[in-house]
């Protein structure tokens, strides 16, 4: 992907979304992995952000392969989805509905955080502050936030009518690993 394939104000990554409607992704998976991946293109990285202090999430090291354990939710090529029976289903004070482990090339790099309702979805959001620190918006009519680090980013959206919000934490250098293996399709 390149940046001027992207919609005004999103990544690269955002248009890669596309790239992967064409080869067949869900709609399930396509929007999760939009939620992950899609970032405003005018966040800046900086060298000590917080996001880039994290290298996994819940005992799954960014780069790992999927632990014993994990049931496959969805795949799509190299891209797979799993969620994990046990998991615990809280973020902070947030409640979560589902957690997903998104793997590409079995390479562990995105993990996705629903929420059901929302106060939940704010807990979530507020979360996100405390441990990434201040986001920048998209724009100020959306609730979609990112956090962007050289390492890794995060992102929060949140749905205006049902209050449900996705948020995501991810590994830059294998996202883009993906959105150019997309792009080359």
């Amino acid at each position: 992907m390149k940046r001027s394939d992207c919609p005004r104000g999103f990544s690269a990554a955002t248009a890669g979304v596309r790239v992967m409607a064409r080869i067949g992704l869900s709609l399930w998976a396509g929007l999760v992995l939009a939620t992950a991946i899609c970032a405003p293109a005018r966040v800046r990285a900086a060298a000590a952000a917080p996001i880039d202090q994290v290298n996994e999430f819940r005992q799954v090291a960014f780069g790992a392969a999927p632990p014993a354990g994990m049931k496959l939710l969805e795949r799509d090529g190299d891209l797979k989805f799993y969620g994990r029976a046990g998991d615990r289903l809280r973020f902070g004070k947030a409640r979560l509905s589902q957690v997903i482990y998104g793997f590409y090339k079995d390479q562990f790099f995105v993990a996705i955080l629903k929420t059901a309702d929302q106060r939940d979805s704010r807990a979530l959001l507020d979360e996100f502050n405390d441990r990434y620190g201040t986001p920048s918006r998209a724009n100020s009519q959306d609730q979609r936030f990112a956090w962007a680090g050289t390492v890794n980013s995060a992102s929060f959206s949140e749905d205006p009518t049902t209050h449900t919000a996705k948020g995501a934490v991810l590994n830059n250098a294998i996202e883009i690993a993906h959105d150019t293996a997309a792009a080359a399709q």
